[in-house]
């Protein structure tokens, strides 16, 4: 039985749907394979009966494998990085499932060999088969037993939430620094508290323990554990500037539903928001009683709109119902999307064909898997969207703008959603513009001073040309980057507040890396595009939002991503942009084997920017004391990895030199990494956390060697965790980014539900037509892989002349199959099926077989992207 916590729980991390999908197939894998133990002997009369009944529980059994792994996976500590813990849990488990397996094989191969070798095909038991009869059963007993004892531990809502994990392994990250302060302390022979860091798992959290080291070593006072992730940080009241008055949007909302209209009614001003199911109609009314709302309506709370998407079916509401602080921001809350719902309109979908009727139900899907991707913000009162520089130097009839009207529509992601209510001004209060990316806001104290300040990470990504990793690459032809993230680094202290952004992006050049079902696909640049055009329009939109730019550019300069940095350096030259300046650094080359220390060669060329750049500081009497005049854009060649590593150690540089300049450090030498150990954790943990949240949102998976930016070295755990979260990458690269691309498009508004859509043949874009290659090759390599098992295993010798041939010959017939599906790689991969690829990638698609479209096929109606071909 799958426990409501358990669901609740991991609901966070995996849709519901999903979770109960794999408990079943693990409950079902037992059932057939006690089926097969118990039933086999009984069931199949002939050998060739039983082989089958063995290869299927077999390939169960490694199954049972994968679904276990599956579910470690969907952990908050799989996925920041600690698997170590995981395996120590879940080790004996583990080791008798693999065990089970190799006795389950073996007990198969000899049972057969046995049952082929006689003569009058009766089987006679030995002592000896009896004996390993008895045991694999007794095996079998035990496999059970754990598996499932597993299945139903994986339901305890610790292994979902990082608090459990932070006080167990608190001590690792920090002991050697305890141990240092008690012998120091020991030799002065003075009493006084020591505080110990720590950080564990993807949260970022940290705790202090305050030791009082008398000769009594019990003497230990626990001080709080302060929760600090993505969703969930603390922060003292001390710090808290006091609640604006007035909230710009309505905050808690009630929802009435009834057959004719949806009734969303402000709790706290009594505004009605009326929405006519069947026309679409949305009117404000003002009374302040309920006689508006029947009776009998159904109502919940709710904490937003998220706003109005069309499906298939007509228009669906979608409404926060569920939301967590993720701390105070310049006087406001700001606020994670944890719940939402999708309620369509139409009250039947009687009026629609089969056809639509499930393409209705896809289109519902992809709009759900977008809002379910991690780190969706907003708040009532805060604009999340533009830098605090942007927000000062604006005029003062902008503040008095609606939240959505006065948002950034560069980084607002329900800008689409909120269409038809802002079309209406009086519904502006309903209105709650959406950043998608990252937020962390930290209140710290300083052990040695008791300081108190906060830091705050925000990180937007951009609309434009926000895609999946392999999908979307370079530049569009309006000059907007894939990948493109603005990060504002934040701090707020003795009433002053300073910012200090930085922005990534993809390689400013058109270039494409489409899957072809390859480890690594190749770059290619486009031959006909003009690159120096599009990268002057980039950069100069860059010029015009911060000024001055400083390009870091992190890809290797040999290989295949030598091309791209040679043609980067020469677009740079041939345009000669003033107020740019191109910065090379091999980073693979220069920092081996993680030695990041050689990232001062890099800091060391980029100082005399920094320190000319500055940053946006305002004192407590709102007089500003410094602006930034420019801005790092740092790219590698996904923009993740190496792009954050850079991006961390600037925001380390400036983070000292504010804290500095605040009088919150004490002296002009003293810094995080040497003088604040405590600090140290939470920033490292905090640029973790960055990394794998950017990189979830774009590649699907988190980001690699964190474990490094953690811990400070390479760990067991971090390195499994890099190999599972690079082998994760292949798979949603290749087999599933074309649908969660489509989900994307259909949110942004690329692609817009046509009114009839499928009602007659061609109008369906989500019908996926497979060519001759896809469905024959694959069964053909299913028949070559399981004969050559078939012969390995039905054959009396297989070793012999005649069954090493039969071995060679379906050996050699599967090797060709697998050559022919790796030159035909494109027609097994996942394509996006709504927007068609860009316009200035048909030149490769072409020179590698392709169409611009899905299946080879062109763009449909002379439609290219988000342009139209004239």
């Amino acid at each position: 039985m799958i426990s409501e916590n358990y669901l609740r729980a991991s609901s966070q991390l995996m849709p519901l749907r999903k979770y109960q999908v794999l408990v079943f197939a693990q409950h079902f894998i037992l059932a057939l394979d006690l089926f097969v133990n118990i039933f086999g002997e009984l069931v199949a009369k002939k050998n060739v009966h039983l082989l089958i009944l063995y290869i299927v529980q077999d390939v169960v059994l490694v199954f049972s494998l994968i679904t276990l792994f599956l579910s470690f996976a969907s952990t908050y500590i799989f996925q920041a990085g600690v698997l170590g813990v995981l395996l120590k849990q879940f080790r004996t488990s583990i080791c008798v499932v693999c065990v089970y397996l190799v006795i389950s094989l073996v007990y198969h191969v000899l049972t057969l060999s046995a049952r082929w070798d006689e003569v009058l095909g009766i089987h006679k038991w030995s002592p000896g088969d009896i004996a390993f009869y008895v045991g694999h059963r007794i095996a079998s007993a035990f496999y059970i037993y754990f598996y499932r004892r597993t299945a139903v531990r994986m339901s305890d809502p610790i292994f979902y939430d990082p608090e459990h994990w932070i006080q167990i392994d608190a001590q690792k990250v920090s002991d050697s620094q305890v141990r240092k302060a008690k012998r120091a302390e020991r030799r002065r022979g003075v009493e006084r508290e020591v505080e110990e860091p720590f950080s564990v798992g993807r949260g970022v959290a940290y705790a202090e323990y305050c030791c009082k080291l008398l000769r009594n070593p019990n003497a230990i006072v626990k001080r709080r554990v302060e929760r600090m992730s993505v969703g969930r940080l603390g922060r003292s009241t001390a710090m808290m500037p006091s609640p604006p008055p007035v909230m710009d949007v309505h905050s808690e909302l009630m929802l009435y539903i009834t057959e004719e209209r949806f009734f969303v009614v402000s709790s706290d001003s009594g505004e009605y928001l009326v929405i006519d199911r069947v026309t679409g109609e949305k009117r404000l009314e003002n009374r302040a009683s309920r006689d508006l709302v029947p009776a009998g309506a159904e109502g919940r709370a709710i904490y937003g709109l998220v706003g109005i998407i069309r499906v298939v079916a007509g228009p669906c509401l979608v409404v926060v119902t569920k939301r967590e602080a993720v701390g105070q921001l310049c006087g406001a809350t700001v606020w994670r999307l944890a719940g939402f719902e999708i309620i369509q309109y139409a009250k039947s979908l009687l009026h629609l064909t089969p056809q639509q009727q499930r393409n209705n139900e896809a289109y519902v899907g992809l709009v759900h898997r977008t809002l379910s991707m991690p780190n969706f913000f907003f708040s009532y009162s805060f604009d999340l969207s533009h830098t605090l520089q942007r927000l000062h130097n604006t005029s003062p009839d902008f503040v008095h703008l609606p939240l959505h009207a006065r948002a950034d529509q560069r980084f607002v992601w329900n800008r689409h959603l909120l269409q038809e209510l802002a079309a209406q001004p009086e519904l502006y209060k309903f209105c709650i513009p959406f950043i998608h990316g990252f937020v962390s806001i930290v209140n710290h104290r300083l052990e040695k001073t008791g300081d108190d300040f906060t830091w705050a990470v925000i990180s937007r990504r951009h609309c434009d040309r926000s895609g999946t990793r392999m999908f979307y690459r370079g530049l569009d032809v309006s000059g907007s980057a894939a990948n493109y993230v603005e990060t504002e680094q934040i701090v707020e202290a003795r009433g002053s507040k300073s910012s200090f952004v930085q922005i990534r992006g993809s390689i400013p050049l058109f270039w494409t890396q489409y899957p072809n079902i390859k480890y690594k696909p190749k770059p290619l640049l486009s031959p006909t595009a003009n690159h120096v055009q599009s990268y002057t329009d980039h950069l100069q939109t860059q010029v015009y939002y911060y000024g001055r730019v400083v390009m870091v550019n992190l890809v290797n300069q040999h290989g295949s991503e030598g091309v791209l940095e040679r043609a980067f350096a020469t677009t740079v030259k041939t345009a000669g942009l003033a107020n740019v300046t191109y910065e090379a650094f091999d980073f693979h080359k220069e920092c081996p084997k993680l030695d990041w220390s050689r990232l001062n060669v890099l800091l060391d060329r980029l100082s005399p920017a920094l320190e000319d750049f500055g940053y946006f500081h305002i004192l407590r009497d709102q007089s500003v004391v410094g602006e930034q005049s420019g801005i790092f854009r740092t790219n590698c060649i996904d923009s993740l990895d190496r792009t954050n590593v850079v991006q961390s150690m600037l925001a380390r540089w400036n983070l000292d030199s504010v804290l500095r300049r605040m009088n919150v450090f004490q002296s002009d030498t003293e810094s995080i990494a040497k003088d604040h150990a405590n600090l140290d954790v939470v920033f490292r943990n905090v640029w973790a956390d960055h990394a794998d949240a950017i990189s979830v949102q774009y590649s699907g998976t988190g980001a690699l060697k964190t474990d490094f930016t953690r811990f400070g070295k390479r760990t067991f755990s971090g390195l499994i965790n890099d190999g599972a979260n690079a082998s994760m990458r292949y798979y949603l690269n290749n087999f599933a980014d074309g649908v969660r691309q489509d989900g994307i498009d259909l949110f942004l508004g690329r692609y817009v539900v046509k009114e009839g859509e499928g009602c007659s043949l061609g109008t369906d874009p989500l019908e996926v037509g497979r060519g001759t290659v896809y469905w024959l090759l694959l069964p053909l390599l299913f028949v070559a892989v399981g004969m050559w098992f078939m012969t390995l295993l039905v054959m009396s010798s297989p070793f012999s002349t005649e069954g090493l041939l039969y071995l060679m010959f379906w050996g050699v017939f599967a090797l060709a199959i697998v050559a022919a599906i790796t030159r035909h790689g494109r027609e097994f991969v996942n394509w996006p099926r709504l927007v068609d690829l860009d316009g200035h990638d048909a030149p490769l698609l072409a020179r590698n077989g392709l169409g611009t479209g899905l299946n080879n096929r062109s763009p449909p109606n002379g439609r290219v992207g988000h342009q139209k071909v004239v």
